[in-house]
C-alpha cells in the first residue's frame, strides 16, 4: 500500500477534537494515514436547528470543503478515506462525489441529504435513536437502500452519547474498533455482509471454523462444481467446515449480488 490519507470532516460544534473524530484521528495516523483537517467556518450550532437554514448550510459547507480539498494533492494517494461528523458527513459525499473523489466514507450521525450522492463507494455509517435532528428510522431507510452497513445505538444523541457513563465509554470503545477495522482491515468474522434477506450480518458465527468462500451465479445453468462443492460439504461439515456462497448477478443469472 502506497500514500494513504485521511480527511475530517467536522460537524458544527463537534470539532475534531471531540472523541469520535479525534480518537478516529489517532488510529488513522498510527496507520500511516497523512491527517487533513477541513475547517467551517461560517457557521454556528444555530445552523442545524434551524430547518429552513439547514440545506443552504449544506450548500456552504460543502464549498468551504471542496476549496480547502483542491489544497491536497489526493490524486497521490492509493487510499483516501473521508471521515465525517454531522453536517460535515452531506460536505463530504457532496465533495466526493463532485471532484470525483474515490474515497472511502465514514459516517458519523449523518442526515438524509448526506446519502443523495454517495454512489458505490465503501460507507458505514453511526447514528443514534434519539437524536434530535435526524430520524433514526430514516437514515437507517437510506443505508439499506444505499446498501450501507450500520450501527445503530439505542437511546444515544447527536453525539452518540446516552448520558450514561459506563454505556458511553464501552460503545465509544466499539465505535473506535468499528472504524479501525475499516480504515485498516479486520478478522474475516468481522466484515459487515449482506444476508440473502438484505439483513446485515457478519461473519463471527463462522469464527474458529476452516471457510471456503465462493462466489457464484446461482441461476446459471454452468455450474457443475456446486455437486463437488455438496461432497465436500459432507465430507467434512462435522470437522468444523464451512462454504459460504456469495452470488454474484454480474451476469443477469443469479438472486442479488
Amino acid at each position: 500500500m502506497g500514500k494513504k490519507i485521511a480527511v475530517f470532516f467536522p460537524g458544527i460544534g463537534y470539532r475534531t477534537d471531540r472523541p469520535l473524530l479525534y480518537y478516529s484521528g489517532r488510529i488513522a495516523k498510527q496507520s500511516g494515514y497523512e491527517i487533513h483537517n477541513i475547517e467551517f467556518k461560517s457557521f454556528d450550532i444555530s445552523i442545524i436547528k434551524n430547518r429552513s437554514q439547514i440545506i443552504e448550510a449544506f450548500s456552504k459547507a460543502a464549498n468551504e470543503a471542496e476549496q480547502q480539498l483542491k489544497g491536497i494533492d489526493l490524486n497521490s494517494a492509493d487510499d483516501v478515506v473521508f471521515i465525517s461528523k454531522s453536517i460535515g458527513t452531506v460536505a463530504a459525499s457532496i465533495c466526493a462525489a463532485r471532484m470525483k473523489i474515490p474515497a472511502r466514507q465514514v459516517f458519523f450521525t449523518p442526515f438524509e441529504q448526506t446519502f443523495s450522492l454517495l454512489g458505490d463507494r465503501e460507507t458505514i455509517a453511526f447514528f443514534g435513536t434519539k437524536d434530535p435532528f435526524v430520524e433514526a428510522d430514516k437514515i437507517e431507510a437510506r443505508c439499506r437502500e444505499n446498501h450501507v452497513p450500520f450501527y445503530r445505538f439505542e437511546g444515544c444523541d447527536h453525539s452518540l452519547e446516552s448520558g450514561d457513563l459506563t454505556t458511553d465509554l464501552k460503545q465509544m470503545s466499539d465505535i473506535i474498533e468499528i472504524t479501525r477495522d475499516f480504515l485498516v482491515g479486520a478478522p474475516i468474522y468481522k466484515i459487515p455482509v449482506l444476508t440473502r434477506s438484505k439483513e446485515i450480518t457478519d461473519l463471527k458465527a463462522y469464527r474458529g471454523k476452516v471457510l471456503l468462500i465462493v462466489n457464484s451465479a446461482t441461476g446459471c445453468g454452468f455450474t457443475p462444481q456446486y455437486e463437488a462443492l455438496e461432497e465436500m460439504y459432507k465430507a467434512y461439515k462435522d470437522k468444523g467446515f464451512e462454504i459460504l456462497d456469495f452470488p454474484s448477478n454480474q451476469f443477469g443469472q443469479a438472486e442479488g449480488s
